[in-house]
């Protein structure tokens, strides 16, 4: 089944695989990781990037926010001004949809953790989308 995943949905289906379970999941897991992720075309178009928070290491993408410029432009106003003309760029590509097709198996494997955060009370708003695709069956 082909499914329409969007940028924040690529990422958040790598958080809610399972990383310990039987050797066919887990294969299947890796299929799903290596299908929903990023090359580096996709890393440069979408300016995906780590960013260091109070929280830790986050992960970015899209434009660069006036904060990063900022702290960049402190040491160097030619790469903060490079930073700013390419922003509308990056604005353009962040509403992108990958179709991805997903086998029964690893539907299930993705429904089953989702349903696991469901029960447990860890579902962020992060997951509504894939949950609404991958449990309830809503496409958009």
């Amino acid at each position: 089944m082909k499914m329409k995943l969007n940028i924040t949905e690529r990422f958040t289906i790598s958080g809610v695989l399972p990383s310990i379970n039987d050797f066919s999941t887990l294969k299947i897991v890796d299929e799903i990781n290596r299908d929903t992720g990023f090359s580096e075309s996709d890393h440069k178009k979408f300016n995906i990037r780590a960013h260091k928070t109070s929280e830790g290491i986050r992960t970015r993408w899209g434009a660069w926010s006036e904060e990063e410029i900022e702290e960049v432009r402190k040491k160097d106003k030619v790469k903060a001004d490079q930073m700013e003309a390419d922003n509308p760029e990056f604005a353009k590509h962040i509403g992108e949809i990958k179709e991805i097709e997903f086998g029964d198996k690893a539907k299930e494997i993705v429904k089953e953790a989702l349903v696991v955060l469901d029960k447990e009370k860890k579902l962020t708003r992060d997951h509504f989308s894939l949950y609404e695709k991958f449990v309830q069956d809503k496409e958009e």
